[in-house]
């Protein structure tokens, strides 16, 4: 993701909308609440997948010490303050949805409805 599209990156991801958390495993959930407490952990499998692909969590794989392959589940908050963006103010939610839809058109983005309108 470029550098420029930070903002409207945590600005959706940080949104807290129904498509991020419908049909959450209750496994998924507990792993949120983790990485939300903790600021991060490491993670694999299919909740951390579940996480990653609903932007609830920002995601970067890497190898264990035995060789496996896991992800480390960072929430959105964490990642702001860690890379000194805590306090940059945010684009509206819907301009930020709008940019990466004009950026990236044929992406199947999870907020868009089947109709091709945005659900909150």
């Amino acid at each position: 993701m470029q550098e420029r599209l930070w903002p409207e990156l945590q600005a959706v991801a940080t949104a807290h909308e129904r498509w991020q958390f419908a049909g959450l495993t209750k496994s998924a959930e507990a792993l949120h609440k983790l990485a939300v407490g903790e600021g991060e952990v490491p993670a694999s499998g299919a909740d951390a997948r579940l996480l990653e692909s609903r932007l609830l969590v920002r995601a970067e794989p890497f190898h264990t010490e035995a060789g496996h392959h896991e992800k480390r589940l960072e929430c959105w908050e964490h990642w702001a303050q860690r890379i000194g963006f805590a306090d940059r103010a945010l684009p509206p939610v819907a301009a930020s949805k709008a940019a990466f839809e004009r950026i990236y058109p044929t992406a199947k983005w999870l907020w868009r409805s089947r109709r091709g309108r945005s659900s909150a």
